[in-house]
């Protein structure tokens, strides 16, 4: 019975996700969860911003040893939400490390997340890819989080008392809170008709979960249109409120249509960049006014470029 113990005990530890082939001595580890969720939304334009929920659906934390091997495993909401201390016992390999997580929403390839198996993977995770409706972009945005142990761990069966790590999940978003106004082009442009056509807002598709250890990847990353408003909004002034994944210099474009009486109709399209990248948990309002050939721009670190175009 003891040989087929030992043996047991052998095949569970070679198949383990992330074991690097023999069996190793094991230490029963404490890994304490906490998700950072505001508890209260800032600059809030509207109703139903949900910013201060948090709509993740699983956590996977990745024991990422010193030696190369991962250890993913899995807290599910339920089992969050069912643990008054967030403190969740694994039995793992002796070793040093650190530990990296990250919670997204329901719906996610959770397989995806649990067959990731190399520290190069885990730091270069990204999120799926955006699609859908705005709002549907916005709840899968919301749930996305991510956090990295601020020491190393250092897992030892003679060191039972101190076999725990704490990490801390942070909301990946960034938000970008925008109050336009045309008004000045009826008041001060000479304007009689004064269109909003687009807002259109460019980042990332697709973030990394850890964009802070991919700053070189991100410095060359292409932007898109992820956000375009049009017949839905207000003419005059009004505002509204994009969801950015960090690490870019995201940018909003303004298309609007003028008109004179009598004149045959000009257009601009007026393309406001953040002069840095934007960070993770942050928010930034902006506030532009646009009269024709002129514009300005309230709110630190943006540059405004102005076009002509054909209307």
């Amino acid at each position: 019975m003891a040989l087929l113990g030992a043996v047991l005990l052998s095949a569970v530890a070679c198949s383990d996700p992330g074991s690097i082939g023999a069996p190793q001595e094991r230490s029963e580890v404490t890994l304490t969860l906490s998700v950072d969720v505001p508890t209260k939304a800032i600059g809030d334009p509207g109703t139903s911003h949900l910013e201060d929920s948090a709509a993740w659906a699983d956590i996977v934390a990745y024991f990422v040893y010193d030696n190369g091997a991962v250890y993913p495993r899995r807290v599910t909401r339920t089992e969050y939400e069912a643990s008054d201390s967030k403190r969740f016992r694994y039995t793992l390999p002796q070793g040093t490390g650190k530990v990296y997580a990250v919670a997204f929403p329901d719906g996610d390839d959770v397989d995806r997340y649990l067959g990731i198996a190399s520290r190069t993977d885990v730091e270069a995770l990204r999120t799926s890819t955006l699609n859908g409706t705005a709002e549907e972009w916005k709840l899968y945005m919301l749930g996305c989080f991510s956090g990295i142990s601020s020491e190393n761990f250092n897992f030892s069966e003679d060191n039972v008392l101190q076999n725990d790590i704490t990490v801390t999940l942070t909301r990946l978003i960034a938000k970008v809170d925008v109050h336009y106004d045309l008004q000045s082009a009826y008041e001060d442009g000479g304007y009689t008709q004064a269109d909003m056509l687009h807002i259109t807002f460019r980042g990332l598709a697709q973030g990394y979960f850890f964009p802070e250890l991919n700053a070189d990847a991100l410095a060359s990353a292409q932007l898109s249109d992820v956000a375009v408003l049009d017949a839905s909004m207000s003419q005059r002034n009004g505002r509204t409120a994009f969801y950015a994944f960090p690490g870019v210099n995201n940018s909003v474009r303004f298309s609007v249509e003028y008109g004179v009486a009598g004149a045959p109709p000009v257009a601009y399209d007026y393309t406001a960049t953040f002069d840095n990248v934007l960070e993770r948990a942050s928010w930034h309002y902006v506030r532009f006014s646009m009269n024709g050939s002129k514009d300005s721009a309230t709110g630190s670190g943006i540059t405004v470029s102005r076009t002509e175009v054909q209307p």
